[in-house]
């Protein structure tokens, strides 16, 4: 499969954005946090912690997609990679590491009736 590049601006000295691999980082992330509400919500916490092991693998590869990614998008790409390892590593632990900022915003809302 072919990368996705597109330039973002008008002039040829813009910068070339791999959307591809933008969006598959940000899926992973999203995919890490679905995960890791399934555990904190109690739904099959073994199931929860077999799928964030299967993720786990899949962080530094793409981390290293991030660090040679443009500049334009590496901030966005390293912020969603470490929002995934953050909730990845939290379902690992048991909930004995701290979350991603977005988990805990999640754990802190009041259950709904």
């Amino acid at each position: 499969m072919a990368n996705d590049m597109t330039t973002n601006g008008s002039g040829p000295d813009e910068p070339v954005i791999d959307t591809e691999l933008l969006v598959a980082v940000h899926r992973f992330s999203n995919e890490a946090f679905s995960v890791a509400k399934d555990y904190v919500g109690g739904k099959n916490s073994e199931d929860a912690k077999q799928r964030a092991r299967e993720m786990e693998g899949r962080v530094p590869a793409f981390g290293a997609q991030a660090q040679a990614a443009a500049p334009a998008i590496r901030a966005d790409l390293n912020r969603a990679l470490s929002d995934a390892r953050l909730d990845l590593s939290y379902v690992l632990s048991d909930g004995r590491r701290p979350s991603s900022t977005r988990l805990y915003s999640f754990q802190s809302q009041p259950e709904e009736p």
